[in-house]
């Protein structure tokens, strides 16, 4: 499920590149309840890396915003219930977290960064709900259905 997820999101990050959109906060937020710790921050990693290689930002930047934003939210993890709205917030909460960080470091790497009211309104606060918003209908919701499809045949198969 994981790799299916993996490409899915990599597809969009290459063909829709033109979106603000954090392409990986999904995959991060499932992985997030499902998988132990060490998964999630191999996963943070690969989802860097595979965005550092499309990026024309001094390479390591996204792995390590990935990174440090799964590291604090996982262990953040036990203040959110499993269910799909929390799955969304998580999403959400990489998104922020992830911008952050990568802005600091870009700001340390770059030092020609100028930070507006403008952009604190659409990367901090509109963006992020843009990115539940991919969460919730392109991978919680189908998701959702597939597990009540898989649980619909068991019904039917007893019968």
């Amino acid at each position: 499920m994981y790799l299916i997820f993996f490409f899915i999101s990599t597809f969009f990050m290459i063909f829709l590149n033109n979106l603000k959109l954090i392409f990986y906060s999904p995959l991060l937020a499932i992985s997030l309840f499902k998988q132990n710790f060490l998964f999630c921050i191999w996963l943070a990693i690969l989802s860097g890396f595979t965005t550092d290689l499309f990026s024309s930002f001094p390479f390591g930047l996204h792995i390590l915003s990935y990174t440090l934003a799964m590291f604090i939210l996982y262990h953040l993890k036990r203040f959110f219930k499993e269910n799909i709205i929390n799955t969304t917030i998580v999403s959400i909460l990489i998104s922020i977290f992830y911008t952050l960080f990568f802005i600091s470091f870009l700001f340390i790497f770059e030092r020609s960064l100028k930070i507006s009211f403008n952009w604190i309104i659409t990367d901090l606060i509109i963006m992020p709900f843009f990115d539940g918003i991919y969460t919730l209908f392109l991978f919680l919701i189908p998701l959702s259905f597939l597990q009540f499809l898989k649980k619909r045949m068991l019904f039917l198969r007893k019968r």
